[in-house]
């Protein structure tokens, strides 16, 4: 197994690319492949007895070990990929693992403190973003002064579904 992410990171699993140190590309083995593991090296078999070169992601985060010989050793808690046949990584050879986070939607914004109301504004990507209860933002206000929230997810599910999205960001 090879780290991938911490556990509440998340993954897009369809930019992940896996390199090996000699510049070799692992394409991902589908789910539906089913793998005859070599316990003692790099000849992991499928079903028909083809050799299976690749990774795939496992699905649940948890506690792997990255090493099977000639101890278990170096275990890892979080996302990983499991490694298949010349995809196995020998000392000291090393794999390479990049990937992007899904895209993030904000529909909160922290402030630091009270602010002046006619000082506020909002600048995204370089855009002046106007005051607006349609298409901008809005001062979130309680008996007509800002309100103070001490624990608010910033997180939304996407820019037409304004539920919290989880895990959030506080």
């Amino acid at each position: 197994y090879w780290r991938l992410a911490e556990t509440n990171d998340e993954v897009d699993e369809s930019t992940i690319e896996v390199t090996l140190s000699n510049g070799k590309t692992l394409e991902q083995i589908p789910n539906t492949v089913s793998i005859v593991r070599d316990t003692t090296g790099f000849n992991d078999r499928d079903s028909n007895g083809n050799e299976v070169n690749g990774y795939r992601v496992i699905q649940n985060p948890g506690t792997y070990n990255r090493r099977f010989l000639p101890t278990a050793g170096e275990s890892f808690t979080g996302k990983v990929i499991e490694l298949f046949g010349e995809g196995k990584v020998t000392f000291p050879s090393c794999v390479t693992v990049n990937y992007k986070e899904p895209s993030k939607y904000y529909g909160y914004v922290h402030l630091n403190g009270r602010p002046v109301e006619s000082t506020i504004k909002l600048w995204i990507n370089g855009n002046l973003i106007p005051e607006s209860s349609t298409n901008g933002w809005q001062l979130v206000k309680e008996g007509g002064s800002p309100k103070y929230v001490s624990h608010q997810n910033l997180l939304i599910e996407s820019p037409t579904n304004r539920s919290e999205k989880k895990p959030g960001e506080y």
